[in-house]
This record gives structure tokens, C-alpha cells and sequence, in this order.
């Protein structure tokens, strides 16, 4: 009977030994299985805010290779600035487009081409007189329009040093359009004409604010 009550007394506690290792294999069992949901939710978080990533990224980039694209090769370059740039050994008073003219960093290349527009098809010549000529070549052989900066008359713009101090402490300012691009120094009156009052943001909202 000794023996019998004792082999009772282990089967109990071999028996309640398993229910705890089975209670703990469960509750280790729940917390993975809440473990997995919260990394399922995440994973499917993380592949949505990518996709979005992605698309806003090819979104920007099919535009920003567009704007390249045109301002590296000046696409908006009408037939008449094409024929003046191929007639330069006939005018040699024609320099070339403002586009051609600087170099623009990467980061500010749609800022500047969305300021310049189509006066990055502006063409600087050394003086008016090539422009009268130049414009009369034009007519003649109907080879349509041209726009012309003469470096001898060309007005530079600029913004008053007082008003410059107060935007350049305003939240989101860059800088002056012309203080961001790089060009030779015997551009700068043209430069300045088309750039030198322009004011560049860091986004269109502080933009509009300045």
C-alpha cells in the first residue's frame, strides 16, 4: 500500500510538472503568436510606406530626368535660336544660350529652371548691334524669334542688402538664384538681369511666405 500511495504521489507530481510545462509552452505559444501579429502588422506597414516611397520616387525622378533632359539640351530652343546658334561663325558676336551658360548644382536644377522658364533660351551676345543684325537675319530668312541679352546694355538685378538681411533669417530661404549656379564672371550682367532678384526656398510654402 506504501508503495502503491507513493507511486501516486509521483504520477501527481509528474502530472502537475507537465501542466505547468504545458501552461508555459502556451503562454510562450500566445506571446508568439502576438509577437507575430505586431511583426506582420509592421512588415505589411513597412511594404506599404515602401511602395509609396518607391512610386513618390519615380514620380519625382521621371520629372526631374524631364527637366534635365530639357535643360541640358534645351529642348524649348525655338528653330530661330537653333539657326543663330549653327550661323555663329557668321555672327561672332553670339555667345550662346543662358542655359548653355551655367552650371547648375543638382539639388537646385528644377529651382533654377523653373525660375528662368523659356529665358533659359535667352541668348547673350557681346552687343546690341549683333542682336540687330542677328534679329534681321531672323526676318529675312523667316526663321522665326529670338531673344537677346547684349552684355554692353544689359541691366543687372539685384535685392536691397536691407531686404535680403531680413529674408535670409526667414525659416526655409536658400539663398539669391544667381549665389547658387556657377558662371563665368563676364556673364554676370545677363546672370543677374534674369536671376539676381530671385529668391530661392527650400519648398513652395516657405516660399510664398518670404
Amino acid at each position: 500500500k506504501q508503495s502503491y500511495l507513493s507511486l501516486i504521489s509521483i504520477e501527481e507530481n509528474t502530472s502537475n510538472s507537465l501542466k505547468k510545462q504545458i501552461e508555459n509552452y502556451e503562454n510562450i505559444l500566445n506571446d508568439c503568436e502576438s509577437y507575430k501579429k505586431l511583426v506582420s502588422e509592421k512588415l505589411a506597414s513597412l511594404k506599404q510606406e515602401f511602395t509609396d516611397a518607391s512610386n513618390d520616387f519615380q514620380s519625382k525622378q521621371r520629372k526631374y530626368n524631364e527637366l534635365k533632359a530639357k535643360f541640358e539640351n534645351n529642348t524649348s530652343t525655338d528653330r530661330g535660336i537653333r539657326a543663330l546658334l549653327n550661323a555663329r561663325e557668321r555672327f561672332p558676336g553670339i555667345i550662346n544660350t543662358i542655359g548653355n551658360l551655367i552650371k547648375v548644382p543638382e539639388r537646385y536644377e528644377m529651382a533654377i529652371q523653373t525660375s528662368l522658364g523659356k529665358s533659359v533660351s535667352n541668348l547673350v551676345v557681346e552687343t546690341d548691334k549683333v542682336s540687330i543684325d542677328a534679329l534681321k537675319f531672323l526676318k529675312d530668312n523667316r526663321l522665326g524669334r529670338a531673344t537677346f541679352l547684349p552684355l554692353n546694355t544689359i541691366k543687372p538685378k539685384d535685392v536691397r542688402q536691407d531686404t535680403l538681411t531680413i529674408m535670409s533669417n526667414l525659416p526655409g530661404y536658400i539663398g539669391i538664384a544667381n549665389k547658387l549656379i556657377k558662371y563665368e564672371e563676364k556673364y554676370q550682367n545677363a546672370i543677374l538681369n534674369l536671376l539676381g532678384n530671385v529668391i530661392i526656398a527650400d519648398d513652395i510654402e516657405h516660399a510664398n511666405y518670404i
